[in-house]
């Protein structure tokens, strides 16, 4: 079987391959596992790709090294200890290349279907420094491109409950799109878990897990941990890098930018220390690959940044960007919510607040999750957004108090079997996050009157 690194070169040839000959990668994506064969053998160009992978991955960690130097963070001084470290870091950033590979489709797939839909392009401002030179193209997305965008389960963030059908719908595509890699990650992880012999964890609340569970968070949490590294300051934009006359090329895809990149590093992985990698869009047969489209067609407007559009889309949507009555991971953290909530978990709910020194900020920001492994102040028990009965009761004294004591609506919301517990909706005129749930239990034991 090939390594991590063998099968994230794999997946990223199946989309520069695809896009090469104008077309989006297939759907399904062939099977992440299969990638790993050493049938067909790995030929020169991919063993080649390997070592360039791996040696931009290595100036990513001179990196980290550096900035966790620079925050007192300690490292493991044992041998087996480092070397546990420095396995943990690999996996992670080779798994969140494959991922980027794996949902490339989704991400790319309205700006590839533009032209069948007859778009214009997307309005776009440019950036300029002071001197006047276009730092970059911002995306102002007008209300027809947030119609044509929500046409797609990945940019829709319409409010919908899940029970409605496009619920239902979202539901399922994200199933599609996801749930092969979160399937992948999950069951790899177990068996690590199971192989390492890993320290069963607990959070002596409500979550106990055994080797195979605790390897499972452990690659989950440390992917999550991945991507906020990549999101650091370890890239720039493309510029000549000073003092360095030589250098390498490395092909991948970046989570969250979700293009091809020809990502240029140091020769020498110490001088990453002091350098930024430089990434730029991969050009195939002298074409810029964003722009490649159908041989028999025109070629395709400049795509926007996917960060741009993710961002101006929850600004311009009616989704609540509350869960629990907390801030809710932003829509680029979608896989990594997908795939905590195989072992049914979720984000530590203050996790996203900015203005808190919460658990996640401090691990995440300083680095000190890939020593730690403190999963707790990552994750949570998964439970579904429900307003619960002391929050109604109080909502509904301040509504009678206020003199709207005909604000809050209650109806069931299906006919259960008698062996399953129903649910009601609960509206009231408040913000969204609280147009929730209930259980019959809780219903019963409130006095309306």
């Amino acid at each position: 079987m090939l390594t991590y690194p063998g099968i994230q070169v794999r997946a990223t040839n199946i989309v520069r391959d695809a896009r090469q000959s104008g077309r989006l990668p297939p759907h399904p994506f062939p099977p992440i596992a299969s990638l790993g064969s050493l049938v067909p053998r790995p030929d020169f160009q991919e063993l080649k790709d390997v070592f360039n992978l791996q040696h931009m991955v290595r100036c990513i960690e001179r990196r980290l090294l550096r900035d966790l130097d620079y925050s007192q963070v300690e490292l493991p001084y044992q041998k087996d200890e480092l070397k546990a470290w420095r396995q943990r870091f690999f996996r992670a950033m080779y798994r969140l290349i494959v991922a980027a590979a794996v949902v490339f489709r989704a991400y790319n797939e309205p700006f590839f279907m533009a032209e069948k839909y007859k778009r214009p392009p997307f309005h776009s401002v440019p950036w300029k420094d002071h001197q006047g030179n276009v730092l970059k193209h911002a995306v102002r997305l007008t209300t027809g491109d947030v119609e044509y965008l929500r046409r797609f389960p990945i940019y829709n963030f319409d409010d919908v409950s899940d029970e409605s059908k496009i619920g239902q719908w979202r539901s399922r595509e994200y199933e599609k799109i996801f749930g092969p890699f979160a399937d992948w990650i999950v069951a790899d992880a177990r068996a690590l878990g199971v192989q390492e012999n890993i320290r069963p964890w607990t959070n002596h609340d409500d979550i106990f897990l055994d080797s195979a569970g605790t390897g499972a968070i452990q690659e989950a949490v440390l992917l999550v941990a991945a991507f906020e590294e990549i999101g650091g300051n370890h890239f720039r934009p493309p510029e000549p890098i000073p003092d360095i006359t030589r250098e390498r090329k490395a092909t991948t895809i970046l989570f969250g930018d979700f293009q091809l990149a020809e990502v240029t590093t140091p020769a020498l992985v110490k001088n990453a220390k002091n350098f930024p990698l430089v990434p730029e869009p991969l050009t195939l047969g002298g074409k810029d690959v964003k722009n490649v489209s159908e041989p028999s067609k025109e070629m395709l407007p400049p795509q926007p940044h996917l960060l741009d559009v993710l961002w101006e889309l929850t600004n311009k949507s009616t989704r609540p960007n509350i869960h629990d009555g907390f801030l809710a991971p932003p829509p680029i953290y979608d896989l990594f919510v997908f795939v905590f909530r195989r072992p049914n978990l979720r984000f530590e709910e203050r996790a996203f607040e900015p203005w808190a020194d919460t658990g996640y900020q401090l691990e995440m920001v300083t680095g000190d999750i890939w020593t730690s492994l403190d999963y707790g102040a990552v994750i949570m028990q998964y439970r579904p957004p429900v307003l619960l009965f002391e929050a109604i009761r109080l909502l509904f004294c301040s509504y009678l108090r206020s003199g709207m004591n005909n604000s809050i609506l209650v109806w069931p919301c299906c006919e259960p079997p008698h062996d399953l517990p129903c649910r009601f909706h609960v509206h009231t005129n408040l913000p969204r996050l609280f147009h929730m749930t209930i259980s019959e239990e809780e219903m019963d034991s409130f006095d309306f009157v």
